[in-house]
């Protein structure tokens, strides 16, 4: 009677921890599901251009923000290259190209946001008059640039700063929006 009370305990303990184990599982899942839609974009409103090339130079510019937005250096310069490549397409655009470059080769996320505020200011100025429909919101930390402030493009109206991460996430104000 003991060997079988014995039996069932531990079978009743192995059950509750396998169980256990994959709720924790199921947790550390959620996680990363969660980190990884941090870089996910906004599809639901996506602007449309009057050069097709704009569009894909908008998407990969949204992609590098999320990174930047997210702390990612290395998804930022793997980003970074891929709106480098599709900047050199838009011939009209070399700064803008030249800036992506530097964001792609700057080693940390400081050096990679400091050349993003520039190039910001070079896609707003682009997007510009280009649009064919939808909007751009372009958006102004006072605080980055060492309190100089630095603007970025959103396709959102809320604000997910890129410039300090998840230290200041909230930081900034849409000041004006692209249509």
């Amino acid at each position: 009677m003991f060997k079988q009370t014995l039996i069932i305990a531990f079978t009743a303990v192995a059950v509750c921890s396998s169980a256990v184990s994959a709720q924790h599982e199921h947790h550390q899942h959620e996680k990363e599901q969660k980190k990884h839609s941090e870089h996910k974009m906004p599809m639901n409103t996506m602007p449309e251009f009057n050069e097709k090339e704009l569009g894909k130079v908008y998407m990969h510019y949204l992609h590098l923000k999320s990174a930047l937005v997210a702390s990612d250096n290395k998804e930022a310069g793997k980003s970074a290259k891929m709106l480098a490549a599709s900047l050199k397409e838009v011939k009209i655009m070399d700064a803008a190209y030249k800036d992506a470059l530097a964001v792609s080769k700057a080693s940390d996320l400081a050096g990679r946001r400091k050349a993003f505020a520039t190039l910001s200011i070079l896609m707003a100025d682009k997007f510009k008059g280009n649009l064919e429909s939808g909007e751009i919101y372009v958006a102004f930390c006072p605080m980055a640039n060492k309190n100089k402030g630095a603007y970025w493009l959103s396709a959102e109206k809320e604000i997910k700063n890129p410039y300090f991460g998840d230290k200041m996430l909230k930081c900034g104000s849409v000041k004006d929006v692209i249509k």
